[in-house]
């Protein structure tokens, strides 16, 4: 596996349990000017096919 798909495959295996807030996200306290403040949750779990 290359560097990339690892990190994907780490980041796709990870579950949010409870409610959790967007801005608790490390990404998103780095970046907190680009994320629009009408985003108060994350979207709802759905099922993705490949």
């Amino acid at each position: 596996m290359k560097a990339q798909e690892e990190v994907f495959a780490m980041f796709a295996s990870l579950r949010m349990e409870g409610k959790n807030e967007v801005d608790a996200l490390p990404v998103v306290r780095e970046f907190v000017d680009v994320f629009p403040d009408d985003i108060l949750d994350l979207p709802p779990e759905r099922e993705v096919e490949f």
